[in-house]
């Protein structure tokens, strides 16, 4: 099982924002205006779809469109696998990579109204066993607020005595295979590294706060749940998300896309 920041769900989410804007003022209209003004809308967004799929250099998109929970619009373009050319569908299953960060919020959320904790409580309070983290080696605090917003000093892909990159597909976590069964394991990536600055002072995006984040909730839950569990449990089925799931190394998935990288438009 991975690190639990990677999950396939069918969906382009720049373009469902974009397009349900023009979707939604039909259904004020009456029965043949809306019919004339769904499809002029449909034309023009499938227009819009084409020409940002090119011109970001995309190989697939997938789109579906819903208004008042009816689905109104739903199509492929592109390649799901380029080697392969087998087209890109409304069905086809995709990464929704760090997006899924945002489910991990949400449980946090859920837990704050429900009185388990508060943003401005500290991790340590939550999760006593974990080690001390420094800045200058001096010992501070991460709240969970710092860990929601990339503030909490925990690094990304690059660590202190690298040499410092921008582009994170020059750094060697970034290729990173290794399969680790639980979140507490994965942990030992970064858990006993110096904060790149104290907690609080500045933003810096890290997929291992995220991590961090998603231990201290199992703790939270009280229920030994894993977060695993809590996904499924707390977004999915709440959400009746029927095609997102959890992605596990080597399970083979119906209508899956291959995974594709660009590191730059300019080389082609």
């Amino acid at each position: 099982m991975g690190i639990f920041t990677r999950y396939y769900y069918f969906g382009k989410p720049f373009i469902i924002c974009a397009t349900t804007g023009f979707l939604w003022t039909t259904f004020n209209k009456d029965n043949d205006v809306y019919k004339e003004k769904i499809n002029s809308t449909i034309t023009q967004a499938d227009l819009m779809c084409q020409a940002f799929k090119e011109k970001q250099g995309i190989p697939g998109v997938s789109i579906g469109v819903t208004v008042h929970g009816s689905m109104v619009w739903r199509k492929g373009f592109g390649l799901a696998d380029i080697e392969q050319r087998v087209p890109c569908t409304p069905d086809t299953v995709m990464r929704i990579a760090s997006i899924s960060k945002t489910f991990t919020s949400a449980i946090a959320a859920q837990f704050v109204e429900k009185g388990k904790l508060t943003w401005d409580d500290t991790i340590d309070k939550h999760h006593p066993d974990l080690p001390k983290f420094l800045y200058e080696n001096v010992p501070v605090s991460i709240t969970i607020r710092q860990l929601a917003s990339h503030t909490s000093g925990i690094r990304h892909y690059w660590k202190k005595g690298e040499p410092e990159t921008h582009d994170e597909f020059l750094l060697p976590e970034y290729y990173l295979t290794r399969s680790y069964p639980t979140v507490a394991e994965a942990l030992s990536i970064f858990l006993n590294d110096e904060l790149l600055y104290r907690p609080g002072t500045s933003w810096y995006y890290t997929t291992h706060g995220y991590t961090l984040f998603s231990a201290v909730l199992e703790c939270v839950s009280g229920d030994k749940r894993t977060f695993a569990d809590l996904i499924k449990d707390l977004v999915i089925k709440q959400l009746g998300l029927r095609h997102t799931k959890l992605e596990y190394p080597d399970e083979l998935v119906l209508n899956r896309s291959r995974y594709y990288c660009r590191r730059n438009l300019k080389e082609g």
